[in-house]
C-alpha cells in the first residue's frame, strides 16, 4: 500500500505547518512516524503518501539514504545526471525554477462549472479542512522560491526534489525496461510487470477528498503512475512514468520500448488537463509508436 500511494493520507501532529527547511529533514520527519495521524483506512484512498516512508525503508534495509543508494547503485555506475540531494559542486549547472504564473479566472460567470474547467475545481477554495490542508501540502507561497535554494537542492526528499536532465531521466525508463549500451535492465520481467501492475483501480475517492480531482484522473502501479483518464501524457497501458511538479515528467512504454524525459522550469500544468507544451511532441510519438507497432 505504501509504494501504490494508497497507505492513506496522513499528517504530523505538531500543531502547526511544517516550514520547506523543516520538510528538508528526512530522518526525522520519518522517525516521527507514531505521530502521523491517518485521516482514511488503508487501501481506501489513492493519494500522494510514500516518499519519506519509502525513504526510510530503503535507510533501514541498507543503512544508506535514498539520494545515496541511487547515486551508488543506479546514477552513479549508469552515468546519469540525476541525484536526490544535489553535491554542492554541482550546484552552479541547476537552472533555477521560475514563480508559477498565475492562474487565469474562468469567462464562465455561471454557478454551474462545464466538465473538464479546472478553473472551477473547488479544491482551490474549498473551506473543508482537510482538503485545504491536503492541497497546501503541496506547497505554500514560500515554496517555490525555497526550492531554488541550496537548502532545498542537497536536502534528500524522496518523490519531491529529484534534480535532473531530461536526456538522463529517459535513459533511466530505457535501463527499466530493456538493455542499453549492453547493459542489462535494471529490473528483472517479473519485477517489472509487477512495479507496473495497476494496484489502484476501483479504489475510489472518498469524501471530501473527490472534490479534488476528477474520477480516474489519477491511477497507481507500484510508485509509478498508469495512464489515466486526466491529462498524464502517457501511449497506452503499457505505459508507466510519473508526472512531477509543474509539467515535469519521464515515462517508458513497454509496447513500443519509448521512454521519454521532459523537462521545464516555467511550471504551468493543472492536473487533469493535456499541458499545451505535451501535446504537439506527444501527438507526434503517438504516431511514431503507431506506425512502429504497424
Amino acid at each position: 500500500m505504501n509504494r501504490c500511494a494508497s497507505i492513506g493520507p496522513n499528517s504530523l501532529r505538531t500543531g502547526k505547518r511544517k516550514s520547506p527547511s523543516e520538510c528538508c529533514l528526512h530522518i526525522p520527519l520519518a522517525a516521527r512516524r507514531s505521530q502521523w495521524s491517518l485521516v482514511s483506512p488503508p487501501a481506501t484512498i489513492p493519494t500522494y503518501t510514500f516518499g519519506f516512508l519509502v525513504g526510510e525503508v530503503i535507510r533501514r534495509v541498507t543503512g544508506k539514504t535514498v539520494g545515496t543508494v541511487l547515486h551508488d547503485e543506479v546514477a552513479g555506475p549508469l552515468g546519469l545526471n540525476l541525484w536526490i540531494g544535489l553535491p554542492e559542486e554541482k550546484e552552479p549547472i541547476v537552472i533555477p525554477t521560475l514563480p508559477e504564473p498565475p492562474r487565469q479566472a474562468s469567462n464562465n460567470t455561471s454557478e454551474e462549472k462545464p466538465a473538464g474547467d479546472t478553473s472551477a475545481n473547488p479544491a482551490r477554495d474549498l473551506p473543508n479542512p482537510l482538503v485545504a490542508a491536503y492541497t497546501a501540502s503541496f506547497g505554500g507561497p514560500e515554496t517555490p522560491g525555497f526550492m531554488n535554494t541550496r537548502e532545498a537542492h542537497a536536502a534528500e526528499i524522496p518523490s519531491a526534489n529529484g534534480i535532473g536532465d531530461a536526456r538522463s531521466l529517459a535513459k533511466f525508463y530505457a535501463h527499466l525496461i530493456g538493455t542499453v549500451d549492453g547493459t542489462p535492465p535494471l529490473l528483472k520481467a517479473e519485477t517489472l510487470k509487477r512495479a507496473t501492475t495497476p494496484q489502484t483501480d476501483g479504489i475510489p475517492w472518498a469524501s471530501p477528498y473527490d472534490l479534488l480531482v476528477p474520477p480516474g484522473t489519477f491511477r497507481w502501479a507500484l510508485g509509478y503512475e498508469k495512464k489515466g483518464l486526466g491529462g498524464q501524457p502517457m501511449l497506452g497501458e503499457s505505459s508507466f512514468g510519473h508526472v512531477g511538479s509543474g509539467g515535469r515528467l519521464g515515462f517508458a512504454d513497454l509496447d513500443s520500448g519509448l521512454t521519454v524525459g521532459y523537462i521545464c522550469n516555467n511550471p504551468s500544468w493543472d492536473y487533469g488537463t493535456r499541458d499545451p507544451r505535451w501535446m504537439p511532441w506527444m501527438e507526434a510519438l503517438q504516431r511514431i509508436a503507431e506506425q512502429g507497432a504497424a
